[in-house]
């Protein structure tokens, strides 16, 4: 026979057990949350300079297409 006293023991330690693990997954979550909002920094600034690159890229091959037609223009190349 158990004291009834024993058997809120073990439930209090059940409980304290479930607490603990339910803080460890929310710090793991938030943590988590921490590397996706990183990468997810990460990949607008990627996607910004691509962005710009190919802007640049887009004006040189614009600029060299008109001096091409120039230089053609012109009697050269």
């Amino acid at each position: 026979m158990r004291w009834p006293w024993s058997r809120s023991r073990i439930e209090l330690t059940e409980a304290n057990q479930r607490a603990a693990e339910a803080e460890r997954r929310a710090e793991v979550a938030e943590q988590q949350d921490a590397a996706a909002d990183f990468r997810l920094q990460l990949s607008e600034q990627l996607a910004e300079r691509s962005a710009r690159v190919t802007a640049r890229l887009r004006t040189e091959i614009e600029k060299n297409g008109w001096t091409e037609l120039l230089q053609h223009a012109w009697g050269g190349r």
